[in-house]
């Protein structure tokens, strides 16, 4: 069977971002195999706020941003035949009628639940706890997961929390990595133990502050430290000048395969994409025992957890693996096997065997 398949994002991602990458690799992966994509970027998603609809200045913004490109990532590589289109807003009147029709941000299920019947079969898909995420009252998001939508998560965390007020079907699909991207192509052995790595992210959630804090307490300890850190934004000026920092670099793997350690600061996450492409290109990783890295990590198995915002324990930690290379080898070996079974296409055919299933339950 062949979808038509609509997806809703809530903004245009002009810059690299986990929850977009997602929707973009389902997109895409879901075209190869036949079905018909269209992804919709809608400039306003504002739920429980009132704006005039038909004011000529939204319209406008988003004539001139499709003008500009601004309907297609420029960091993913979307097939052609997936279509983009920029909206003022979530509405039949922008809307084609498909199949299905999924979402992937709280607002945007909201806007969703409204349209008419003949836009789809209509998915939330859940890729976070989205209360940490946004400025208005955690009720709003509570209530993205009472609609009549299936609802669809990445975790089993999440799945415990949005199960107890979904009032319909609730699903978990792991998210996945692309194993013939993320390769490990410097052997772990060969690595030197003191080569750091973090992405950097600003959002208040990332608490990056407490991996820099740690490496400036580790460069004591170190000299000869070497931290590698990423980003799609500028380098803040709180970060040493001998942190050798990257910015808006578009191929990380050489990074990854550079490094013997990864370093995770996140307070929450809703799955965490980058410890994962760590692991699979080598690294051994010290990250924040939160619900998200435990879907995947094993403390003392395939990783080593320390509580979040602790800066002492990320040294220690970091510390031990940099004195102990052998450990620090052993444990990068078997995370980079214990990630090899979350493969898309598996993921893949878990959300089209959804998609279909409940189009022959019609």
């Amino acid at each position: 069977m062949k979808l038509r398949i609509n997806i809703v994002i809530p903004y245009f991602g002009s810059r690299a971002g986990g929850g977009l990458k997602v929707m973009y690799e389902y997109a895409k992966r879901l075209s190869v195999r036949g079905h018909d994509i269209v992804i919709y970027n809608s400039i306003k998603t504002n739920y429980g706020k009132d704006y005039d609809k038909s004011r000529f200045s939204l319209k406008y913004k988003c004539f001139v941003k499709s003008l500009k490109g601004r309907e297609r990532p420029r960091w993913f590589d979307l097939p052609d035949n997936i279509e983009c289109k920029m909206i003022p807003y979530v509405s039949d009147d922008y809307i084609r009628d498909a199949d299905i029709c999924i979402s992937t941000w709280w607002a945007t299920a909201h806007h969703i639940s409204e349209l008419n019947q003949s836009k789809g079969v209509k998915f939330n898909f859940i890729q976070g706890y989205e209360t940490i995420m946004t400025s208005e009252p955690e009720d709003f998001v509570h209530d993205s997961y009472k609609l009549p939508l299936i609802q669809i998560v990445i975790s089993p965390y999440l799945f415990d929390i949005v199960s107890p007020y979904a009032k319909y079907q609730v699903e978990i699909i792991p998210n996945a990595l692309d194993l013939s991207i993320y390769e490990l192509t410097n052997p772990i052995e060969n690595r030197n133990s003191k080569t750091i790595i973090m992405r950097y992210l600003s959002l208040k959630y990332k608490a990056c502050q407490y991996g820099v804090a740690a490496f400036v307490e580790l460069n004591k300890k170190y000299p000869d430290l070497k931290v590698i850190m990423f980003s799609s934004e500028k380098k803040p000026e709180y970060i040493p000048d001998w942190v050798t920092y990257y910015y808006d670099r578009k191929d990380i793997i050489p990074l990854y395969n550079e490094a013997a350690i990864y370093v995770a600061t996140s307070i929450t996450e809703g799955w965490h994409l980058p410890p994962m492409e760590a692991m699979a290109c080598g690294c051994a990783c010290v990250c924040t025992d939160i619900p998200a890295h435990l879907t995947y990590m094993v403390d003392g198995e395939n990783a080593l957890l320390v509580k979040p915002e602790d800066v002492d324990a990320l040294v220690d930690k970091i510390s031990y693996l940099i004195d102990n290379p052998k450990e620090r080898i052993q444990l990068a070996k078997r995370a980079y096997q214990s990630i090899k079974k979350y493969d898309w296409e598996c993921s893949v055919d878990q959300m089209e065997a959804l998609f279909i299933n409940t189009m022959n339950l019609k």
